[in-house]
């Protein structure tokens, strides 16, 4: 299996890898493709391979860098989190907690980027 370097971490699967061998969607890095999620476009995947993302329904796919499994097991389940959290609090139309709301988008935003 190749390798791809990013930084100082060698990734053991692109998004584009994960696209296919779990969805059979092929896939570049930069190109708009249909949503393994949503079915919905777009779905655009970083030009280094390393995240994809849906802008319709906001769910991505981080590549696979190599770790320990309980670290991958960690992740996916504050993957998770971030999700339920998120989904929260948009579905929120409460103006009382503005800032509150607004600084928690942000802080998901932040998390999703890392």
């Amino acid at each position: 299996m190749s390798q791809i370097q990013r930084g100082n971490q060698k990734m053991k699967r692109t998004v584009c890898q994960i696209l296919w061998d779990k969805y059979q969607i092929k896939a570049k890095p930069g190109l708009k493709i249909k949503c393994p999620f949503c079915s919905k476009s777009p779905f655009v995947v970083r030009d280094d391979n390393s995240i994809g993302r849906c802008y319709e329904c906001n769910k991505f796919i981080i590549a696979e860098i190599h770790e320990p499994q309980y670290y991958k097991e960690f992740n996916a389940v504050l993957t998770n989190i971030l999700y339920d959290w998120q989904a929260e609090l948009l579905a929120q139309n409460n103006n009382n907690n503005q800032q509150a709301r607004d600084f928690l988008i942000w802080i998901g935003e932040l998390l999703r980027i890392l």
